[in-house]
């Protein structure tokens, strides 16, 4: 298996567990903090089993377990930013706006890591990324026109947040393995939760999740599957050019706008609201455009 293929697979995996996650907030849990102090321990068990599987090297310089650190905090800021619209928005407006990160990828890598990118290979980026744009395009209430969701600022910050990430991961990569990497950041995402959530509301919100067993059962399932997406994109990382990695995780839109589709009519009101399937065109194109531009990266 090959570096594109790998960061396919890790598009597709997390495109489903953004659904399962979507589906969780806006139906079964009272809270965001109901999400996430139950998902802490399973982050925190990963990253201990997997530090007891690989132990990190003796002679490992210092600076390089503190820029780990950081970015493994940068990126549980930036998901539980995520999980935040999640809770409020459908899923499939959420996600691209977020993920339009690989743009600042590619910038960052250039001069902090000397990646150089080749016309077609940026044409590709511009092409997933406005893809990812599109595919958060939505009918406007009042009118018949489609009109782009306007973003926050902090959004923009959270995609701003996953691309240091990224580009830092990278960098940390000389040093460690994919292993160590994504161990970093479980123990640093749990911290991110834990300190988030743990508050007496969240004790009560817990207490009060409806069919308890069967919605913690789904959570710990997702967070448990999750992460081999996180694992797969790791190694991709190791192995290819960081911007070109960060390109293809963040086609996941194409995935859950498919998943949203089909769930839609298999599962009714397992999701916020069905879409129109109008809108739904126009992120056909954007499909498009995404596979083009995937197409370009995995044949340069």
């Amino acid at each position: 298996m090959d570096w594109t293929t790998a960061a396919i697979l890790s598009a597709a995996i997390i495109g489903g567990a953004s659904i399962m996650d979507s589906h969780l907030l806006s139906r079964r849990l009272p809270s965001l903090g109901a999400f996430l102090l139950p998902a802490s321990p399973v982050f925190i068990a990963l990253g201990l089993l997997l530090f007891h599987i690989f132990p990190l090297p003796e002679d490992l310089p210092w600076h390089i377990t503190v820029l780990a650190t950081i970015a493994g905090i940068m990126r549980g800021v930036g998901i539980l930013t995520m999980l935040y619209q999640l809770k409020k928005q459908e899923v499939s407006r959420v996600i691209p706006i977020i993920y339009s990160y690989p743009i600042f990828v590619a910038i960052m890598a250039a001069p902090l890591l000397g990646e150089t990118l080749g016309q077609l290979q940026w044409v590709a980026i511009i092409l997933v990324v406005m893809g990812a744009m599109m595919v958060s395009m939505e009918r406007n209430l009042i009118g018949n026109e489609i009109w782009l969701r306007r973003t926050t600022l902090y959004l923009f910050l959270t995609g701003l947040l996953f691309a240091g990430a990224d580009v830092i991961t990278k960098y940390v990569f000389s040093y460690i393995t994919f292993w160590h990497g994504y161990a970093f950041a479980a123990l640093c995402i749990a911290s991110v939760f834990f300190i988030f959530s743990m508050r007496p509301q969240t004790l009560r919100d817990i207490r009060d999740i409806k069919q308890k067993k069967i919605t913690l059962s789904m959570l710990f399932a997702n967070e448990t599957i999750a992460p081999s997406a996180v694992i797969l994109s790791y190694w991709a990382m190791q192995n290819g050019p960081v911007s070109l990695v960060s390109t293809i995780v963040a086609s996941r839109p194409v995935f859950v706008a498919i998943y949203t589709l089909i769930l839609s009519y298999l599962l009714p009101g397992f999701l916020i609201k069905i879409p129109d399937m109008k809108v739904f065109s126009v992120r056909l194109a954007a499909i498009l455009m995404i596979c083009g531009g995937i197409a370009i990266i995995y044949l340069t």
